[in-house]
């Protein structure tokens, strides 16, 4: 089990660690809930492009958790 992957752009491409990943521009793709295109698989911050700015990676960051929380309430 892995509780979190940071990825230290531009080292190493995310679909290196998570292959079939959808990206956008060299970006992970995500929607409104921050998921991407693989079951379980949500992304934050940098990698999403946009604005590189911290206040929009906390705002993810935080919508992330919040997607994630409700994902495993509905398997329980």
């Amino acid at each position: 089990k892995v509780a979190g992957v940071f990825i230290l752009r531009p080292t190493l491409a995310p679909t290196d660690l998570f292959p079939g990943l959808a990206v956008e521009k060299g970006y992970v793709a995500v929607d409104r809930r921050m998921a991407t295109n693989l079951p379980g698989l949500f992304a934050a911050g940098d990698c999403t492009g946009g604005m590189l700015q911290i206040a929009k990676a906390v705002y993810q960051g935080a919508q992330a958790g919040t997607s994630i929380v409700a994902e495993i309430r509905k398997k329980k």
